[in-house]
C-alpha cells in the first residue's frame, strides 16, 4: 500500500502551519506577560528617597497625610504614580479610602484616576498609597497639554470623614 503524492504533502502543510501557529500562540503570550509584569512594576516601584521624604514629614506629628513629590510630566497615554504617605495616628488599626479627582477649572478634558483600594494601617504606622493618574480623557484619547491638578482626598473609617488635608498633585502633559 503507497501513500499518494497528495496525502503526504497534506499532511506536511498541516504540520508546517501548526508548529507556525503555536510559534505565534506563545509570541502572543510573552508579549501579553511582557505588558502586565512592566504594569506590575510600575505599581511596585519604590522611590527610597521618596519615601523617606514622606516618612519624615509625617513623623513631623501634626501631619496625617503628605504628598511632597506631587509633579510629574507625562505623554498623552502613559500613566504616572504618585505616591501619597498616610499616617495612622490612632491606637488601633484603621481603614483608609483614597480618592483622586481633578480640580482644574479651566481644563476641556478630565484625566482617569482609578479609586484605590482601602488601606488598613495598623495603630501609629505609615502606609504609601498608590495614585495612578493616566495622561487620557475619561472617554478615552490624547487630553490638551495643560497641567491638570488633581486633589488627592483621604477619608477614615466610615468613608465619609476626611482625613489630613487635601494634597495637590500636578500633571503636566506635553
Amino acid at each position: 500500500m503507497s501513500l499518494s503524492r497528495k496525502g503526504v504533502e497534506l499532511s506536511t502543510n498541516f504540520l508546517v502551519v501548526l508548529i507556525i501557529a503555536l510559534v505565534a500562540f506563545g509570541l502572543g503570550l510573552s508579549l501579553v506577560f511582557k505588558i502586565f509584569s512592566s504594569a506590575e512594576n510600575i505599581l511596585n516601584q519604590d522611590n527610597g528617597q521618596e519615601r523617606l521624604a514622606i516618612e519624615r514629614e509625617l513623623n513631623r506629628g501634626e501631619v496625617k497625610v503628605s504628598a511632597p513629590f506631587g509633579r510629574a510630566t507625562a505623554s498623552p497615554g502613559e500613566s504616572y504614580v504618585f505616591n501619597v504617605g498616610i499616617r495612622n495616628d490612632a491606637d488601633g488599626e484603621r481603614t483608609f479610602s483614597v480618592e483622586a479627582a481633578q480640580k482644574n477649572l479651566g481644563a476641556q478634558d478630565s484625566l482617569t484616576a482609578p479609586i484605590s483600594a482601602p488601606l488598613k494601617i495598623s495603630g501609629h504606622e505609615i502606609q504609601i498609597a498608590k495614585v495612578i493618574i493616566k495622561a487620557e480623557k475619561q472617554g478615552g484619547g490624547a487630553p490638551a497639554p495643560d497641567t491638570y491638578v488633581i486633589d488627592v482626598n483621604v477619608y477614615g473609617d466610615s468613608g465619609q470623614q476626611q482625613y489630613g488635608s487635601v494634597q495637590k498633585l500636578y500633571l503636566t502633559v506635553r
